[in-house]
Parts: structure tokens; C-alpha cells; sequence
């Protein structure tokens, strides 16, 4: 079988190299603009595409590299490049070849307002405001509704702080930002697995220990009460299969709740 880790060099690439570096029927080729770090991981082979390319650029490469190469499995390891296949226009044969490829439904999850919206009522979210006026305390939390992890998070301290995140002569929080209640508890990662009838089939919670440009890098496992059912609704609702996570934090009651879906391996899962 060969496979074909889009792209080669992110810490969810690397999870799945340490999974299949050692079966010998497994030939792992990478994909992306360092073939120097893709060869020291392991790598059977690595092909050079230019990271920052449009989207448009990047899914003619990837249909160029499935002609070529016909793999039987691509697997994409980084959330930008599952936005530019989930809207953009692939072959039948290139869709058919992504593992992870986002649908109508898992699409939704690319974006934390977005979910957040699907989510309201159903499960525990983090309060969320859309303008300065409905913030009663400080410090709150701000993060990226498009991103990866943690990257681009941070705390706002201040009213006044606050106010560099505001719409330009306007009340309300940018559209690209969350502005959230600040949660002060642990943070966990549930690793899932859901068969194509979108059944849950595994999970194992972790809690997360040490961070790096937004993904665990050291966790350890832990057993939640909730996670079990929050997998299973998670899984029926947004019609997920295959390998996914999800994201929990507690706040100072202890409640928990939740921060994102992740349609791809989890960081140190």
C-alpha cells in the first residue's frame, strides 16, 4: 500500500509515520516544501509543493502527484490544507484517494463559530461574546475561528485591551476571532475512531501537558465520565468516520467544555 502524508512534516504527520514506519507493506511518501526534514522522518520518498501556494495551485499539484503516483491512501495533516480541498473542486480519483476529505457535514467543523452554532444547546461550549457591551468580566480568551489548536490564542486582560479586537468603528468582535470566557481547568484531547456508519468504535481521553504551535506534544491518559457520550453524539451528528478528535477544558466549577473537532489525527495521539 502506498500512502502519501499531505503534507509530510507536521507534528500529525509525524503520529502517523511512528504508526506505519515499520509495516513492510506500507510505502509513506510526504509532500510539501522541506524534502530535507521529510527524509529524516522516515520517508520513503518526499515531493516538493509550495506551501504557500493558492488553493487552486495546491489541489493541481496534489491531482498531478495522484496521476503519477495512483496512491491508494492520501491523508491530509494539516487543517489549512483540509480548508482548500473542502472548497475546492478535485477529481473523482483524487477524492476518492483522501482518507480525511472533508463532506457537507465535517465541513462545518473547520470552523469553531460554525460549530459552536450546530452545537448550541446540545452540548457544554464556552460562552462566547460578539460584542464588548455583553462582557460582564476579564480576562477573556481570543482565538482564531479558522486555525489549528491553539495557534494565534491568547488572553485579553483589559476593557481596554479588548478594544484592539473590535470592528472598526463598531462594538462587535471580529468575525475571524472567538472571544470566549477565559477556562482555567485542564485541557483534554478524546482521540475517536468511527466506523463509515459514523458508529463510534474507540476512544482514549488525554490530558494535555505540553503544547507546540497549537498541538500536544506530551499528553497523558485519563478517564472522563462525559467523553464517551459527547464521541458517540459527535460522531452521529456530524456523520464522522475514520480517525478524529476532539477537544475539552474545564472551567473553574469543573464543568466541562467544549473547544473543537478536529476531522484528522490528533497532536501526540
Amino acid at each position: 500500500m502506498k500512502i502519501l502524508l499531505a503534507p509530510g512534516t507536521t507534528g500529525v504527520s509525524k503520529e502517523v509515520i511512528r504508526s506505519l514506519i515499520t509495516v513492510k507493506s506500507v510505502v509513506l511518501h510526504g509532500c510539501g516544501y522541506d524534502p530535507f526534514l521529510g527524509k529524516k522522518l522516515g520517508l520513503n520518498f518526499y515531493h516538493h509543493v509550495d506551501e504557500v501556494i493558492n488553493g487552486k495551485r495546491l489541489v493541481e499539484e496534489l491531482e498531478s502527484l495522484q496521476q503519477r503516483e495512483n496512491y491508494d491512501a492520501i491523508y491530509i495533516c494539516h487543517d489549512e490544507w483540509l480548508r482548500v480541498f473542502a472548497n475546492s473542486e478535485i477529481s473523482v480519483s483524487l477524492s476518492r484517494s483522501i482518507v480525511n476529505l472533508p463532506t457537507h457535514r465535517t465541513k462545518l467543523l473547520l470552523s469553531k463559530r460554525e460549530t459552536y452554532n450546530e452545537l448550541a444547546g446540545k452540548l457544554p461550549l464556552p460562552i462566547v461574546y460578539e460584542s464588548i457591551n455583553e462582557v460582564e468580566r476579564y480576562p477573556l480568551f481570543l482565538k482564531p475561528d479558522i486555525g489549528q489548536g491553539s495557534r494565534g490564542a491568547g488572553k485579553i486582560g483589559s476593557f481596554e485591551d479588548a478594544n484592539e479586537y473590535l470592528d472598526p468603528g463598531k462594538m462587535i468582535f471580529r468575525k475571524s476571532l472567538i472571544v470566549s470566557e477565559l477556562l482555567e481547568g485542564p485541557e483534554y484531547t478524546i482521540d475517536c475512531f468511527s466506523d463509515p456508519k459514523y458508529q463510534l468504535i474507540y476512544f482514549q481521553s488525554r490530558e494535555r501537558e505540553k503544547i507546540a504551535t497549537g498541538i500536544s506534544v506530551q499528553t497523558s491518559n485519563v478517564f472522563l465520565d462525559q467523553a464517551e457520550s459527547m464521541a458517540r453524539m459527535l460522531s452521529s451528528h456530524f456523520e464522522i468516520s475514520g480517525a478524529w478528535f476532539f477537544q475539552l477544558k474545564s472551567d473553574n466549577n469543573g464543568q466541562l467544555k467544549l473547544l473543537e473537532v478536529g476531522i484528522r489525527i490528533g497532536g501526540a495521539s
